[in-house]
């Protein structure tokens, strides 16, 4: 079993929405975890989205789990 981590950072959510749609045809037989900070919230939220992917990313690896980026 794989991971895949999706950040989403200043989208709107109908783009958010149609990508979300993309990765569950996509990667079907994994897990998938996305980090979104839309247009709407604020800067430091839109700032932070990469650091917090990149964590839980690291989380998984550490756990020897298989990590993928989504697209």
């Amino acid at each position: 079993m794989f991971f895949c981590i999706y950040v989403s950072i200043g989208q709107r959510q109908a783009n958010l929405a149609r990508t979300i749609r993309l990765l569950e045809r996509k990667w079907r037989y994994g897990l998938y975890v996305i980090v979104a900070a839309d247009a709407s919230e604020a800067v430091l939220n839109q700032y932070l989205a990469p650091y917090v992917g990149s964590t839980i990313a690291e989380y998984f690896r550490d756990k020897k789990h298989d990590v993928s980026h989504c697209l």
